[in-house]
């Protein structure tokens, strides 16, 4: 079975949450089935077995306030019409939804391949986009502006054939709004970088806490922060 994945950005050429888990699920396909990702590279490769086809050429997908950039997310979407008259096609394409701009051209191509598309969705995000909005600084736009990426999302979202969600959470919220889950497929950890903690650890050097992740507004690490505050006033 070939195997296509449509992502803007991916491991190994870009490091991140959806990034590593694209990489680490098409390598462990690879294994058994031919894969390719058409992505946001320097040029079409072979990397462990997986093969990488550049749609576009890297660059940066997020600006200097961590948030992203419209412009690259636009130049990828038409970047995916390119595949039109790809000939060595996949029997499937699994589409990372974020940043959702990109799926209504996937849909057209995977119609055009004539092969199911698949969104693997990370996060609900509809009640998040106007503090999203917000946070971008958009004034007295902010109402269309708004208006304009529920659009997007709302058309991205519809145009999947199936979607997969990361986590339960996600495909409770998917379901609430409307776009129900056929399916979740668990984000994994790397366990041999992340060896289990110490049973009982030494009470001479305080807990570490680390955050993995961009320190914007939407991320919440004041969640965490709030929680372990909470845990230590317990003598935890």
């Amino acid at each position: 079975m070939h195997i296509g994945f449509l992502i803007n950005t991916t491991e190994p050429f870009y490091h991140g949450g959806y990034e590593t888990r694209a990489w680490d699920f098409a390598r462990a396909l690879a294994r058994r089935h031919r894969v390719t990702i058409y992505t946001s590279c320097g040029a079409a490769q072979e990397i462990e077995g997986v093969q990488f086809r550049p749609l576009a050429p890297e660059r940066e997908y997020f600006n200097q306030k961590g948030v992203r950039n419209l412009t690259a997310d636009a130049t990828f979407a038409l970047a995916v019409l390119k595949l039109w008259a790809e000939r060595d096609r996949p029997d499937i394409l699994d589409a990372c939804a974020t940043p959702y701009l990109h799926l209504r051209p996937a849909k057209w191509v995977a119609r055009r391949w004539g092969v199911p598309l698949v969104a693997t969705v990370h996060e609900a995000l509809l009640h998040a986009i106007d503090g999203y909005v917000r946070q971008r600084g958009a004034g007295a736009l902010q109402k269309p502006y708004a208006a304009l990426l529920r659009g997007v999302y709302h058309t991205g979202l519809r145009a999947a054939d199936h979607r997969l969600a990361v986590s339960p959470n996600t495909a409770r919220e998917l379901e609430k709004e409307g776009y129900p889950a056929d399916a979740v497929v668990e984000f994994g950890l790397d366990l041999e970088q992340f060896p289990e903690p110490a049973k009982d650890p030494p009470r001479d050097r305080p807990l570490q806490f680390i955050w993995v992740g961009r320190l914007t507004a939407h991320k919440q690490v004041e969640t965490a922060l709030l929680a372990l505050h909470g845990l230590g006033q317990d003598g935890l």
